[in-house]
C-alpha cells in the first residue's frame, strides 16, 4: 500500500475523534448553562391552597423569590429571621395575610416565640374570613389552629388566643376541642364574652340546647349596650329563642 494511502486511513479515524470529542464538548457545555438557568429559579414555599386574590407586584414578587431562595442557602438563624420578617411586611404591604401567616408560621418554628405563633394564627385566622372555597376555609383554619395551640404551648393563659382556637375548631366541625377550650377560659374568667356567647352557640349546634341557655343568656347581660348585644340577639332571633 503506497505511503500516503497509509497516512489517510491514519488520518480519518483521528479527525472522527476529534469530531466526537467536540459535538460532545458542546453538548455538555449546553446542558451546564440549562442547569445554570434552571438554579436560578428559587423552590417556592407556598401553601397548596392558594386563593384567587392578587399576586404582589414584579418588584415585590422579585424580591419575594430573592429572599426565598436566600433562606434555602443560608445557615444563620438570625440573618433567617431578618429575612422571614421581611416576606412578612411584604405579604401585608400588599394585603396578602396568607402568605404573611406562613412566612410568620416558619419564622416562630426558629424563634418559638408566643408573638410570632400568634401573629401566625392571626393573620390564618383574619383570612379565612376572606375565603369562599370550602377547601381553603379548611386549610386555613386547620393552619390557624397548628399556630394558635403552638402559642398556648408557650403561654396557656393567653384567653383571646384560647377563643380563638375554639372558634377555628368550631369551624371546622370539632367541637370537642372547642368546648374544652372555652370551658377553660370560663373557668378563669367567667365573665369573658366571647367565651359564654362562643360557648352558648356551639352547645346549642351540637344538641345541648338545654345548657345553651345559660351562656347565651350570660353573653347577652355581658354586651348590654355594645355592638356584641346586636350578635347575640341576631343569634337568638335566628334559633328562635326568646331571652
Amino acid at each position: 500500500m503506497p505511503l500516503n494511502s497509509k497516512r489517510i486511513l491514519v488520518i480519518i479515524p483521528l479527525l472522527v475523534i476529534a469530531v466526537l470529542i467536540g459535538v460532545i464538548y458542546v453538548d455538555s457545555l449546553e446542558r451546564s448553562e440549562a442547569n445554570d438557568v434552571e438554579s436560578v429559579e428559587p423552590e417556592q414555599h407556598h401553601s397548596p391552597g392558594r386563593s384567587d386574590a392578587e399576586e404582589p407586584d414584579t418588584e415585590d414578587m422579585e424580591r419575594i423569590l430573592h429572599i426565598e431562595k436566600q433562606l434555602e442557602e443560608i445557615d444563620n438563624e438570625h440573618l433567617a429571621i431578618a429575612f422571614y420578617g421581611e416576606l412578612i411586611q411584604i405579604y401585608i404591604e400588599n394585603d396578602r395575610l396568607d402568605g404573611a401567616a406562613e412566612a410568620a408560621g416558619r419564622m416562630a418554628g426558629l424563634t418559638g416565640e408566643f408573638e410570632d405563633w400568634k401573629n401566625a394564627g392571626d393573620w390564618y385566622h383574619q383570612w379565612v374570613l376572606r375565603e369562599s372555597d370550602p377547601e381553603l376555609i379548611h386549610y386555613h383554619s386547620h393552619n390557624a389552629v397548628e399556630m394558635y395551640e403552638a402559642a398556648l404551648a408557650v403561654d396557656s393563659t393567653n384567653a383571646r388566643v384560647r377563643t380563638d382556637v375554639a372558634v377555628e375548631y368550631m369551624r371546622l366541625g370539632e367541637s370537642g376541642p372547642a368546648i374544652r377550650h372555652l370551658e377553660t377560659v370560663l373557668s378563669g374568667n367567667p365573665d369573658n364574652f366571647e367565651a359564654n356567647y362562643n360557648l352558648g352557640v356551639i352547645l346549642h349546634q351540637t344538641g345541648s340546647k338545654d345548657k345553651s341557655i345559660s351562656y347565651l343568656k350570660r353573653s347577652l347581660e355581658l354586651a348590654g349596650g355594645t355592638e356584641n348585644e346586636e350578635k347575640v340577639q341576631s343569634f337568638l332571633q335566628q334559633i328562635e329563642i326568646n331571652i
